[in-house]
């Protein structure tokens, strides 16, 4: 049973009359027969048969255009909206500058690190917000060092 699939030669357009259609579609319906009983036969044998994979719907657009009410096969997702910033709406009561405990001579300042920490308490106020710009400073490099970039501690501030 390992003999060669002769393959169909290409018919033009031209050429192609309602008969041989028919014969193309009539082949077509046979291999897929063929293709069926195949594994079949081998499910019998306990061989293994070719999965059956469903096509990818990747590329299909979805018809409910996101309102919710349509059949989605993904039910157990929750329809949740669009991402926002937590900090957006939150009052910053205080903003503190950190710097690294030991800065060598000849290190550039490369920027801050913004983070926000809720519910520190401060000494004078309440639990509040506050927004910590984090100092990094690149350390001068010696004659075969690489580089580091030195970051202050955020326990500088309690």
């Amino acid at each position: 049973m390992d003999s060669v699939k002769p393959q169909l030669p290409n018919i033009s357009n031209e050429d192609r009359t309602p008969l041989i259609d028919v014969l193309l579609e009539l082949l077509a319906w046979q291999q897929k027969q063929i293709d069926q009983l195949e594994q079949e036969i081998l499910k019998l044998k306990g061989e293994t048969t070719k999965p059956k994979i469903k096509p990818s719907k990747m590329d299909e657009v979805p018809a409910n255009n996101g309102d919710g009410n349509g059949d989605d096969s993904d039910t157990s997702k929750k329809n949740k909206g669009p991402k926002r910033s937590k900090t957006e709406h939150l009052k910053i009561n205080a903003t503190v500058d950190i710097q690294p405990d030991k800065i060598p001579a000849g290190s550039t300042f490369k920027g801050y690190r913004e983070v926000v920490i809720q519910d520190i308490k401060f000494e004078t106020s309440t639990p509040a917000i506050a927004w910590l710009n984090i100092k990094h400073w690149m350390a001068a490099t010696f004659q075969g060092s690489s580089p580091r970039v030195l970051t202050a501690a955020i326990l500088a501030i309690t």
